[in-house]
């Protein structure tokens, strides 16, 4: 998308931003919003976490955002999947109640949705860790955790990004 920040593209009568917010904000108690530029637009939607360290991608923006969760369970959701769907983050907290691990990823089926998960906040000391060692990859960090992979073909749909220009119409 030429570099642009991806969730603030208009995509029918919203921006990427508002078509997840209006879906997931009756599930969340708050919002954070992973962002290193375009803070002020960005604050429009919810609180604004800024990385610690810049150059180490996502899982940074992540460990940031986890620092400052105050619930029993952060859900993680890529600003670019205006399709999203509320029944995402029902079946991940349900894995977790269910099961033993503190970590559930959305599968769509064929592959894992590494950037749709629910994690418990404490995660963040093992996320520095792992980037503290100089990796970066969110499914290499998830491949060092125990998790509950949670199949959601059904709802293959809701994990579409939009990642060219012609995505938006």
């Amino acid at each position: 998308m030429g570099g642009v920040d991806k969730p603030l593209l208009e995509h029918g009568d919203r921006t990427l931003l508002r078509h997840i917010l209006d879906e997931l904000e009756p599930e969340v108690a708050h919002v954070l919003i992973s962002a290193n530029r375009n803070a002020e637009l960005y604050a429009n939607y919810g609180e604004v976490i800024v990385d610690q360290e810049t150059g180490r991608g996502p899982l940074e923006g992540l460990a940031c955002c986890l620092q400052q969760v105050s619930t029993q369970w952060a859900f993680v959701c890529p600003g670019d999947a205006p399709f999203v769907v509320a029944e995402i983050p029902r079946r991940l907290l349900a894995a977790l109640t269910e099961g033993t691990s503190r970590i559930a990823v959305a599968h769509d089926g064929q592959r894992r949705q590494a950037l749709h998960m629910m994690l418990a906040p404490d995660h963040a000391a093992s996320i520095r860790e792992y980037l503290n060692n100089g990796h970066r990859s969110v499914y290499g960090w998830l491949e060092t955790q125990p998790i509950t992979q949670v199949v959601m073909e059904d709802l293959a749909s809701a994990f579409n990004d939009l990642d060219e220009p012609g995505d938006l119409d």
